[in-house]
């Protein structure tokens, strides 16, 4: 089947509906229905609230699907994982709802079978294919060696420590959403939470 890619890299807007394998988000009175991974879900700010996510358009002979991504590691795992034969967008979703990107490059460099099949569709064999096709590859990222703190993790760990000074739930994830919004993708737990206490009323 015919197989092409365009190019929309984020959507940013208010974040409509949420479920774990898929969110819509309302662009300017368009909604876009958008899978994502579990990881991605977790990270979610509340319905209402805006959110931003990084995007990949797979478009086939009948059909056109979004995917999309917290953070732009998840979504480099995801393209990475695309490019192996015999795996598409459901086995790169289902690794990512599964292990972390830092997770994901340390199994492919070790050649950690074990823990690719505990990713959902992943069989000994699609693992095998997965390290032969994408060792060269994850070696040449810049960030292949270091585990990397995941961005969802910092927000849930803000999110945590809000509620546990007082917030409401929901107000401190809008705080935390904001804060790490404006911090961007490299900022320290300590550092969101500062920010994001300035945003609680």
């Amino acid at each position: 089947s015919k197989l092409s890619t365009t190019m929309i890299a984020f959507i940013k807007g208010i974040l409509e509906r949420k479920e774990p394998n898929r969110v819509i988000i309302d662009v300017n009175g368009i909604g876009y229905e958008i899978l994502i991974p579990i990881s991605t879900y977790e990270g979610l700010p509340s319905v209402g609230d805006p959110v931003k996510l990084y995007t990949y358009q797979l478009v086939r002979e009948n059909e056109m699907s979004l995917f999309g991504f917290l953070t732009e590691d998840e979504l480099t795992v995801f393209k990475l994982v695309l490019t192996v034969s015999g795996a598409g967008p459901k086995a790169a979703l289902g690794i990512l709802s599964k292990i972390s990107p830092a997770q994901f490059r340390s199994a492919i460099l070790k050649e950690d079978v074990g823990t690719l099949k505990s990713a959902p569709g992943i069989g000994a064999r699609t693992a095998q294919r997965l390290i032969l096709e994408l060792k060269d590859k994850v070696q040449s990222l810049p960030e292949a060696e270091g585990e990397i703190e995941r961005e969802a993790d910092r927000i849930a760990q803000a999110i945590a420590a809000l509620v546990e000074l007082g917030s409401n739930r929901r107000v401190a994830e809008s705080a935390v959403y904001q804060a790490s919004q404006i911090l961007g993708r490299e900022a320290r737990v300590e550092e969101i939470i500062k920010l994001a206490l300035r945003f609680v009323v």
